[in-house]
Formats: C-alpha cells, structure tokens, sequence
C-alpha cells in the first residue's frame, strides 16, 4: 500500500469524532480550512516519520507506530478522549493567541488551524506513548522467543 495513502487513512480514521464536532461547531470556511490544513499536517508528519523508520531499517518500531495510531483511533472514537483534549488545545489556543474560546472560531483560520495542531499533539503523545510500550512488548516477546 502507499505509503501516503496509509497514514491518509490512518489519520484520517483518528480524526473522525474531532473532525464532526469541529465541523458542527465552526461551521465557517475558513475554520474548516484551519481543520484540514491541521489533519493535512499531521498525515506528512507521520508519513515523514513512517518513511524515516523504513529507510533507517526500523521495522518493530514502524509496526508499533501503525499499531498503537490505529488503536488510538480505536481509542478516539469513545467521545471523551477528542473532547478532552480539543478542550485542552482551545485553552492552549486562548492562552497564546490572547483570546476568549469563543472568540477563536470567529477569528477564523490561524487560530483553527493553531488548535487542530494542539489536539493533534496531544493526541499524538499518547500515539507514541503507546508505541513505545508496544515496542518494548515487542522486544522483550523477541528476546526472550530467541535468547
């Protein structure tokens, strides 16, 4: 599969609740764009990352990677997981934009765009949180199937 196409899909599916309640709640141009520039970002980032993993020969943490942002979008779909952390990167977004959380929607595309990058970090921390766990899984069921 294309490598490309895989993390399009795979971020993708991890923003589908985020995407919904964003799209509901902004329902502007401009704010719609912030969002999909956001997502847009995040696919390069790990399709970066996944192309740097298979070009430094790093197939445990290549398969972790996929594994745990798959089951984080698993995780995503339980509604209290994207709200909160979409709740958290709009205080992160008032806070260094000097704005009321009401008032980021209606400024349009940067502070959109800021927060989606927001979510997507926070959302992504526990992605390579559990990869890592998972890479360690990996590694200790390796050795100790080949001492």
């Amino acid at each position: 599969m294309n490598i490309y196409l895989k993390w399009s899909i795979v971020v993708g599916f991890n923003t589908i609740f985020s995407f919904i309640v964003a799209f509901n709640f902004l329902r502007t141009v401009s704010g719609a764009l912030g969002v999909v520039v956001g997502i847009l970002c995040f696919i390069l980032l790990y399709t970066k990352l996944d192309l740097f993993l298979l070009k430094t020969n790093r197939k445990e943490w290549r398969k972790a990677l996929l594994r745990a942002a798959v089951t984080m979008g698993v995780f995503s779909l339980y509604p209290a997981i994207p709200m909160i952390s979409g709740s958290i990167a709009l205080d992160m977004t008032s806070w260094l934009l000097n704005l009321s959380s009401f008032s980021i929607k209606q400024n349009g595309f940067i502070p959109i765009f800021i927060a989606t990058l927001f979510t997507g970090m926070i959302l992504s921390s526990g992605v390579l949180l559990l990869a890592g766990l998972l890479r360690v899984f990996f590694l200790k069921k390796y050795k100790l199937a080949n001492p």
